[in-house]
């Protein structure tokens, strides 16, 4: 069984710099300076991974949104941002997590890492469907821009079962997608971060490490055009 599951990690990670390639080079129709997307990030702040990783992941965010232009007119990203352990946490909504590239910075520093082994996604989708996914102007979801959510996690999710509500979001969004951060995503996840997504291997990404987190950005800004 271990050994079957260190083949599956490495084909699935061996394959990451190809799968990245082949993504850009198919489906990127624009540059991100013209992207008019609200991007939801659903980050896993639990245990499955380190304070230090935690950390990894706050700068790549910083990282992934520099190559935007921020706030909330034509040609502008916004990004909102739920974090997932015992409980879920929501920062803000779209109008005041990406009012500017120094606001959403700001908001990224105050992300919280949970010193908990649970991972409870049923509450981070709840999270998102109240306070992100929302006719209310206050949100700031732009009904007219393409919308793309990003899970991020570490290991498999805890608490009471999140499917039917994922099933619903992802009527909201252009694209749900999924990043695997550790060794355990691609061992004890691998058909849940599937059946998140919808389905769609393409869709679902998995990493060895934090070193690995820069270069997902050819992956991940396809989906955001």
């Amino acid at each position: 069984m271990y050994v079957a599951a260190a083949i599956l990690l490495a084909a699935l990670c061996g394959s990451l710099a190809q799968a990245v390639t082949n993504q850009s080079r198919i489906t990127q129709p624009c540059t991100p300076g013209t992207s008019f997307v609200d991007i939801v990030l659903v980050i896993d702040s639990s245990t499955s991974i380190d304070r230090p990783y935690f950390q990894t992941i706050q700068s790549f965010i910083k990282l992934w949104a520099s190559d935007y232009s921020i706030g909330p007119g034509l040609n502008q990203v916004q990004f909102g941002f739920v974090t997932y352990g015992l409980w879920a946490a929501t920062y803000g909504t779209f109008s005041t997590a990406s009012a500017s590239i120094a606001t959403l910075n700001s908001v990224v520093d105050d992300l919280a890492y949970q010193n908990h082994n649970d991972r409870n996604m049923f509450d981070a989708l709840t999270k998102v469907s109240n306070n992100l996914v929302s006719a209310d102007s206050n949100s700031g979801w732009r009904s007219n821009a393409k919308h793309l959510m990003v899970v991020l996690s570490g290991d498999s999710f805890t608490g009471p079962d999140w499917r039917s509500v994922a099933t619903n979001l992802r009527t909201k969004f252009d694209h749900v997608i999924a990043v695997g951060l550790t060794p355990n995503a691609a061992t004890n996840q691998y058909q849940e971060l599937l059946d998140l997504v919808g389905g769609d291997t393409s869709k679902v990404l998995y990493i060895r490490d934090s070193n690995v987190l820069p270069g997902i950005i050819s992956w991940l800004e396809p989906y955001a055009c």
